[in-house]
């Protein structure tokens, strides 16, 4: 016998009544980019010599802190060369980083 797979109503489609479940929330850009740096088991320290930016601008990009950096022009280099070092789509990384300082 198989198993029984049960299909959901998506929320908007309810008819019981029943609250809609919160969509999952997706990783913002410092999240991303501190875990795929703590993957490659890299401190902070590491990497800010490496690309030659200040640690306080990686550590506030990982935090979520963008008013502590620079300028967006200059924050989005520092993703986009961030992105890079870590093997990820850099354009992409940053193209998210602006949707997230727009608050979007």
């Amino acid at each position: 016998m198989e198993p029984q797979h049960r299909i959901e109503t998506p929320p908007e489609e309810r008819s019981d009544g029943a609250p809609e479940a919160p969509l999952p929330r997706r990783a913002g850009v410092g999240e991303l980019l501190r875990q795929k740096r703590e993957s490659f088991r890299q401190d902070v320290d590491t990497v800010a010599g490496q690309l030659h930016i200040r640690r306080s601008y990686l550590k506030a990009i990982e935090d979520g802190r963008f008013k502590d950096l620079p300028g967006l022009t200059y924050a989005s280099g520092f993703v986009r060369r961030y992105s890079d070092y870590l093997g990820l789509d850099g354009e992409e990384i940053v193209r998210r980083f602006r949707l997230e300082i727009a608050g979007i």
